[in-house]
């Protein structure tokens, strides 16, 4: 099996991520929106205050 490895990333994605990012810092989008958005891109809030997860996509699932 063949794995292309040249660019994997989406980088699409990652811009808006970003705006979405800025957006809600300016106080653009509320809170609630902001956390559909970042659940969307795997940023998980944990229990325990300043501790967040991040989960990842791996293409193929490697």
């Amino acid at each position: 099996m063949s794995v292309n490895t040249n660019n994997l990333s989406d980088q699409e994605e990652i811009a808006r991520f970003e705006q979405a990012i800025a957006t809600f810092n300016e106080g653009g989008i509320d809170a609630d929106r902001f956390t559909a958005v970042r659940l969307q891109q795997g940023v998980y809030g944990q229990r325990q205050q300043g501790v967040n997860m991040l989960r990842i996509k791996i293409p193929g699932g490697r």
